[in-house]
């Protein structure tokens, strides 16, 4: 079991490492107006997830409140 978690650690790590080579490639080759759309979208699909989080928060408290 030991073997397996640290083989299966291992191979996580591995895995992030190539994905970080990667992700820092990619992003050398974009241009700053690129690397921005980017940041923003990200920062968009945040901010919509912790909205519906919230709509849900109030729902919950308009069903229960009279």
């Amino acid at each position: 079991m030991e073997v397996e978690k640290r083989s299966s650690n291992h191979s996580l790590y591995q895995y992030t490492i190539e994905m970080n080579e990667e992700l820092d490639t990619s992003l050398k080759n974009m241009t700053s107006d690129q690397v921005e759309r980017m940041v923003a979208q990200e920062n968009m699909k945040n901010l919509a997830l912790s909205l519906k989080k919230q709509i849900r928060v109030w729902s919950h408290w308009v069903q229960i409140c009279p």
